[in-house]
């Protein structure tokens, strides 16, 4: 038997997780490398997932609600604070070892001392944040290293990122779909890279690395696997404004999630046959990126023993994943 496919098998690459899960469990994991990061071992960490955090959140912040979208770059502009917060309080000694508080170098870094790098508001950020990195450039050499500029460099272009994304004007949804698309598959690959640093960093005790990847957020407690099925999952392909069976059998008296990971629009239903496949009075509708959980008793006629799935889009494909609780 092949193991290995199974332990490097991204966990982080299902179609069940929609990109809305995919960016919460994202963001706790980067909150909780910045709440752990006390000595600044998680530095790369945070970087790089922030980095591509910004990138999927930029296409796909049309498609929430206009609240669940200031939370959300609210928390991510936040976290980047956060971290400069506790990096410049860490390297402050390393500052002062160099240009004692007597010093006027000392004052081009801290006019008025370490206090105001404490719960620096948004606002105060880049001014904060650009006059360290003048400082370190102007008198870089010894333990000032060229790190240490590049290291706040790259938290100003994050956080500028995410402003600016935070800012911009909407691209259609299909534009953003595509291109989220793009931004999703590399920070699967940004989190899965994560979970393998930490898990060998921690292979000793590998309960510390459960602490970091709150799974419960990616898949509802109430997940059951499809029945017979090896992919445990099962899906639905819909061409645009087509109506097709969902193949499954055995639905009466089952309750379904019903999750949509493309750009089509599912309407879902059911019928006595499939000769008659037309829309009925009651049905659910699941937009992109959203999902639904539903008794299937509740959409028509309870003893109806198909599943018709409907695209009411004109352009999309539609692949709408179906699992049983």
């Amino acid at each position: 038997m092949d193991i290995l496919k199974y332990i490097l098998k991204n966990i982080f690459r299902s179609k069940r997780i929609t990109k809305k899960r995919l960016r919460i469990f994202g963001l706790s994991v980067i909150n909780a490398l910045i709440a752990k990061n006390t000595e600044g071992q998680y530095d790369t960490l945070i970087a790089a997932l922030q980095a591509i955090f910004a990138d999927l959140n930029q296409y796909v912040i049309g498609q929430d609600t206009h609240l669940a979208q200031q939370k959300g770059r609210t928390s991510f502009l936040d976290g980047i604070v956060t971290l400069f917060e506790q990096k410049i309080h860490r390297d402050y000694m390393v500052i002062t070892s160099k240009y004692y508080k007597d010093k006027p170098e000392y004052l081009e870094f801290f006019p008025e001392g370490l206090t105001e790098f404490n719960n620096i508001s948004r606002e105060d950020f880049e001014l904060l944040i650009s006059r360290i990195i003048e400082g370190l450039t102007t008198y870089q050499g010894g333990v000032l290293t060229a790190q240490m500029v590049t290291d706040y460099t790259t938290i100003k272009t994050n956080y500028l990122n995410g402003l600016s994304s935070q800012t911009a004007k909407k691209v259609t949804v299909k534009s953003d779909k595509d291109l989220g698309n793009i931004a999703r598959v590399a920070f699967e690959d940004q989190l899965y890279f994560t979970l393998l640093t930490l898990a060998a960093l921690n292979f000793q005790n590998p309960q510390v690395v459960r602490e970091f990847f709150d799974t419960s957020i990616l898949f509802p407690h109430t997940h059951k696997p499809m029945e017979d099925n090896t992919d445990d999952e099962f899906s639905v392909v819909v061409a645009p404004e087509e109506v097709k069976d969902s193949g499954l059998t055995n639905i009466v008296g089952k309750t379904a999630r019903f999750i949509n990971n493309s750009n089509g629009i599912a309407q879902i239903g059911t019928t006595a046959s499939l000769d008659d496949m037309e829309a009925k009075p009651t049905f659910i509708t699941v937009l992109p990126d959203d999902e639904a959980e539903v008794e299937i008793a509740t959409l028509h006629n309870p003893t109806d023993p198909f599943l018709i799935i409907r695209n009411l889009s004109t352009t999309d494909e539609l692949e709408l994943i179906i699992e049983w609780i």
